[in-house]
């Protein structure tokens, strides 16, 4: 899960990296949640990045070579075309800058995204202060919004992240396995989004009890597409059979949908 840091200074950078790996890093690896902060300095590299798996982006208004109007009008740019892009509608997205709320509107001018209300063009907006204590807000502001709620409501499921608990209606799905959970939650938090066999296949694998190296688990941050072969298809084909088996015995709510080739989507409506 690759959060963008779009920023000019790499000590700004480093400073969210060890704050998170301080912080948080340990407590959500246990949770299952692999983050990965990527520092991104200018324009263009922070425009390819969009073809990557994000779950969220910091984007200070000011980088290389901008001054403060140029800034805000690549931040406005940037967040229309995350919005354009069908699985970006809801990216959580955090505007840090050194100006005001109401000086950065005044920049964008009336037909901004931010004329009537800052969440439109952002999930937050945090004002630059002395001594970088602005990031800690930042920071914890994104990652609970990229988490979520501690239960994941998709009638007549309920997944339990703090208890690590399934239920259907009141029934706990007590027999599901760590490996099923953490994918059931990968796709829930994708709910209605195709999702890889490659990245069930690295769920699957690096939360379930298997051990992967650095680079399998890197994929999880990527579009990784279709690069598995039988073997994994059909490990991917039993895990989702088991879990289709657990959720719906009736066979009558069908909450995991196959997209043929290419992986799975979870179908069930988010309360």
């Amino acid at each position: 899960m690759l959060i963008l840091v779009i920023e000019d200074e790499e000590e700004a950078f480093n400073a969210y990296e060890q704050y998170y790996e301080e912080k948080y890093k340990e407590k959500d690896q246990r949770k299952g949640f692999c983050f990965k902060l990527k520092w991104i300095s200018d324009k263009k590299e922070a425009y390819r990045h969009l073809h990557y798996q994000l779950c969220g982006a910091i984007v200070d208004v000011r980088l290389k070579g901008m001054d403060d109007e140029w800034g805000t009008k690549f931040v406005e740019e940037f967040v229309k075309k995350c919005r354009s892009i069908p699985k970006y509608r809801h990216l959580p997205i955090l505007i840090v800058s050194a100006l005001t709320l109401e000086a950065t509107k005044t920049i964008m001018g009336d037909d901004s995204l931010l004329r009537a209300s800052d969440s439109k063009l952002a999930d937050f907006y945090v004002e630059k202060k002395p001594g970088n204590s602005h990031m800690w807000q930042v920071f914890d502001n994104l990652r609970n919004k990229i988490i979520g709620d501690e239960i994941l409501d998709f009638p007549p499921y309920r997944f339990d992240q703090s208890r690590w608990k399934v239920y259907r209606d009141d029934e706990a799905l007590d027999d599901l396995t760590n490996s099923e959970k953490h994918v059931l939650r990968f796709l829930m938090h994708k709910a209605d989004e195709k999702v890889y066999h490659r990245s069930i296949y690295v769920v699957a694998h690096s939360y379930g009890g298997t051990s992967l190296d650095e680079e399998e688990k890197s994929e999880l941050y990527y579009d990784v597409g279709n690069k598995v072969g039988k073997l994994e298809r059909d490990l991917n084909h039993h895990l989702i059979s088991e879990l289709r088996r657990k959720l719906d015995p009736s066979r009558k709510i069908k909450p995991i949908e196959t997209v043929p080739g290419e992986g799975y989507k979870f179908k069930v409506p988010r309360r």
